[in-house]
């Protein structure tokens, strides 16, 4: 059965973000490169970080389930994903629900760790254009406040 994925207005989407929290997922893509863990971070090329480091991620859309959202997230990047042990779609490491890490809305951020488990990273998509590769030790500065994200995921794997 295909899922219907609803639009609307943009003036009924702007009072939805404007009044409501939007559930979302965040991917930190790890790989262990000679012994030592690396994270993979886009450049966005829209909204208000253009120009900046983070992780692939969004919203989860209706009538979709957690796992749905983080396959449709990765697949933006042309990868399948596995969400790495002990954690899974209803075990994130991470909750963030700060309502500053957005300056756009109020995101509730589940955080995933990933590893990649097939395809190739696209070097650009519908909102990001370009990647690279970070020891999880020496992050850039990134951006809707996703760095501590990332450490809460780094501390709760154990990775450091």
């Amino acid at each position: 059965m295909q899922k219907k994925h609803y639009r609307m207005s943009d003036n009924d989407y702007r009072l939805v973000v404007k009044q409501t929290p939007i559930p979302t997922v965040n991917l930190v893509i790890l790989r262990m490169i000679k012994k030592s863990w690396e994270i993979l971070l886009l450049v966005r090329k829209t909204g208000y970080a253009k120009g900046c480091w983070c992780m692939i991620g969004g919203r989860v859309w209706i009538d979709e389930t957690l796992k749905e959202a983080i396959d449709r997230h990765a697949s933006d990047l042309g990868i399948k994903v596995k969400i790495i042990p002990p954690f899974n779609p209803n075990f994130p490491t991470f909750i963030d629900d700060r309502i500053n890490q957005d300056e756009t809305k109020h995101p509730i951020s589940m955080i995933y760790p990933v590893k990649i488990v097939s395809g190739k990273v696209r070097n650009e998509g519908m909102e990001y254009k370009g990647y690279k590769w970070f020891p999880v030790d020496k992050l850039p500065k990134i951006a809707y406040g996703q760095k501590l994200q990332i450490n809460k995921t780094i501390e709760r794997l154990k990775l450091r």
